[in-house]
């Protein structure tokens, strides 16, 4: 059987608005219309096609010049969080406006004194909302960066990124996301699986609709046409053999991931669809990457087999 795996549709919502309740601003109207977002971070790819005509500038502290293009990638992934909109996703308020505040050059890092310019910059424009995803390890609120927060969080909402060293405890907090009166902003693991949507098309003119899920949760932007077979065995312990341009539709068997994708790797597919049989959930498998980092994984929820 000859099928097409299409996956150039768009995914009908971009579910982290459901688990931090967005969609219900959406819903009500509440995009940021009018409101300037200061973004202090590396800068800003003005020219993605998810941001098109939503950094209204910006201003770079460490050259006091308005070039704000970013070599390191944070600032640009932070605005299309705020701003961005594209087929598949849009932000949390697509209707606001960026001003970025580079304070990154290329390297991971850059002094304090420039991280306190773009902030005392930011409040100085007079902005809506001042954001920092970035600080220091020491969490004390009486630090140089949490006062000057603290004192700007008087006049305006300022949100801060709490860290990345949650698997130190609560209290390890970083700072100028200590600053009192600031918003300090932390993430937990989601329990909600990103389902892509695919379509898949057989050589006859039938269709399935279907969502897949790949083992760390990006979207599979192109589409391919091969032979599929269907293996009567499971992940397990497959019994088929086949080429790197077909394709093999598989239960997922109840094994380790490991040694499932190692027996995977061995029966010669390029392409596998893998679906749940054994009602063990849809969850996204980084061991993929261990294994096999070139395998595309599907898998797909029971209703989908």
């Amino acid at each position: 059987l000859d099928v097409e795996f299409d996956t150039n549709n768009a995914s009908p919502k971009w579910n982290p608005h459901e688990v931090t309740r967005v969609e219900e601003l959406h819903k009500r109207g509440l995009k940021g219309k009018g409101q300037r977002v200061c973004v202090v971070d590396s800068g800003a790819d003005a020219s993605h096609p998810v941001l098109s005509g939503r950094i209204a500038g910006g201003k770079n502290m460490l050259d006091d010049s308005t070039d704000i293009q970013d070599c390191n990638g944070h600032g640009t992934f932070v605005s299309s969080v705020i701003v961005g909109q594209s087929k598949d996703f849009v932000g949390v308020a697509p209707e606001a406006e960026v001003y970025m505040y580079k304070v990154f050059g290329c390297e991971g890092s850059t002094p304090n004194d420039i991280v306190l310019k773009g902030l005392l910059a930011a409040d100085a424009d007079d902005c809506d909302i001042v954001s920092l995803s970035l600080g220091l390890d020491n969490g004390y609120s009486g630090s140089v960066m949490s006062r000057v927060a603290s004192e700007i969080a008087e006049r305006r909402l300022v949100l801060i990124a709490a860290g990345n060293s949650g698997e130190q405890g609560v209290f390890y907090a970083s700072s100028p996301a200590s600053g009192r009166g600031v918003v300090s902003v932390a993430s937990v693991n989601s329990k909600k699986v990103l389902g892509w949507p695919a379509t898949l098309a057989s050589s006859s003119g039938e269709t399935l609709e279907l969502r897949y899920v790949t083992p760390d949760g990006q979207k599979l932007n192109e589409s391919t046409s091969v032979p599929l077979q269907f293996d009567e065995g499971d992940s397990c312990d497959p019994t088929l053999y086949g080429n790197q341009d077909e394709a093999v539709v598989i239960k997922r068997g109840i094994c380790f991931s490991g040694k499932s994708y190692n027996f995977l790797t061995s029966m010669g597919f390029g392409y596998f669809l893998i679906f749940d049989s054994y009602n063990q959930g849809v969850f996204y498998d980084s061991e993929a990457f261990w294994y096999i980092p070139h395998l595309w994984l599907r898998k797909f929820p029971r209703q989908y087999g």
